[in-house]
């Protein structure tokens, strides 16, 4: 698929926003998306990079006999608690 055809905006210049090196050229590509203060959306570039990773990792995992989570992104503070880290 042609770069043009992806969803996403594509900027020359750094945003005014971004104090990070990566975070202004992550913008400047149209792999993300700034929604609210620390909320990003991602486009279709970093989803397939995201997809890649998981799956490199997924074989690692399966390779040695480990188990996969999914967390809600909210837990109970009684889990925090239990480990330490509240």
């Amino acid at each position: 698929m042609k770069l043009e055809r992806f969803v996403g905006e594509r900027f020359k210049e750094k945003p005014a926003d971004c104090v990070v090196d990566s975070h202004g050229l992550m913008v400047r590509g149209g792999y993300i998306k700034p929604v609210a203060n620390g909320i990003f959306s991602q486009y279709t570039p970093l989803k397939r990079v995201c997809m890649k990773i998981e799956k490199i990792i997924r074989e690692e995992m399966d390779a040695i006999d480990g188990q996969e989570v999914l967390f809600p992104v909210a837990l109970p503070a009684a889990l925090w608690d239990e480990s330490g880290r509240y």
